[in-house]
C-alpha cells in the first residue's frame, strides 16, 4: 500500500486531503517526543530498567528515617546520564547541571529529609528563557538491608541497593564530592 506523506490512501480517505499532511506531522512529532521520553527513561533508570515497571515491595519494609537518608545522601553527588546532583551537607544546598551546549541547565536551592522515608530536591533550575522553580521528591524504603526507591508522586518502585551491592544498583552513582560546582560555574560563563 502506497503511502502519501507519511499516511495510508485508506488514513487520507477518512481525513480528507487537506487534514492527511496535518496527521502525518502529528505522528511525526508523537514518534519524536516518544523517542525523547525513551531517551529519558532509559537515562534515568538503573540498568535493570525493568525492575521499575514490575516492582512490588515486599511486607517487611518501612519508610527510611531522615537520620538515614542524611547519612546516605549528604555531601554527595548523585550522578546522572547527563548531569549530576550535589547535596551539601552545610545548609543542606543543593546544586545540580544537566545538558550540555543550548540544552545545558543549572540548578541551586536546598535539599531536604522526612522520617517519612522523603527525599526532596527545592530548586530554581536555570535555562536560557530564564529560571523555574520546583520540588522534586523520592521515596525511600527498606528492610534494613535493601532499599527501594520511586519518584513522587507516581514513580515505579525499583531496587535502589540490593541487599548484597550490585555494580548497577542506583546508589553507585552516589559519589563522596561535589561534581556540580564546577560545571554550574562553566554553564553559567557560557
Amino acid at each position: 500500500m502506497m503511502k502519501k506523506n507519511g499516511v495510508s490512501p485508506y488514513i487520507a480517505s477518512r481525513l480528507g486531503k487537506n487534514r492527511a499532511p496535518i496527521m502525518a506531522a502529528l505522528v511525526g512529532a508523537m514518534l519524536t517526543s516518544s523517542n525523547a521520553m525513551a531517551e529519558d527513561l532509559a537515562c534515568g533508570t538503573p540498568e535493570t530498567g525493568q525492575e521499575r515497571l514490575s516492582l512490588r515491595l515486599p511486607e517487611n519494609v518501612r519508610p527510611m528515617t531522615a537520620v538515614e537518608l542524611h547519612e546516605l545522601y549528604r555531601d554527595k553527588s548523585w550522578k546522572w546520564c547527563d548531569g549530576a546532583a550535589y547535596m551539601q551537607d552545610k545548609g543542606r544546598v543543593f546544586k545540580g547541571w544537566s545538558g550540555s551546549g543550548d540544552r545545558a541547565s543549572w540548578a541551586d536551592g536546598h535539599w531536604t529529609v522526612a522520617n517519612s522515608g522523603k527525599l526532596c530536591f527545592e530548586a530554581d533550575w536555570h535555562v536560557k528563557s530564564g529560571p523555574t522553580g520546583g520540588t522534586t521528591c523520592f521515596l525511600h524504603m527498606t528492610d534494613g538491608q535493601t532499599i527501594y526507591q520511586r519518584k513522587e508522586p507516581t514513580g515505579g518502585w525499583y531496587v535502589f541497593k540490593h541487599s548484597e551491592a550490585q555494580d548497577n544498583d542506583e546508589i553507585s552513582k552516589l559519589v563522596p564530592e561535589d561534581l556540580a560546582s564546577e560545571k554550574i560555574k562553566g554553564i553559567r560563563n557560557q
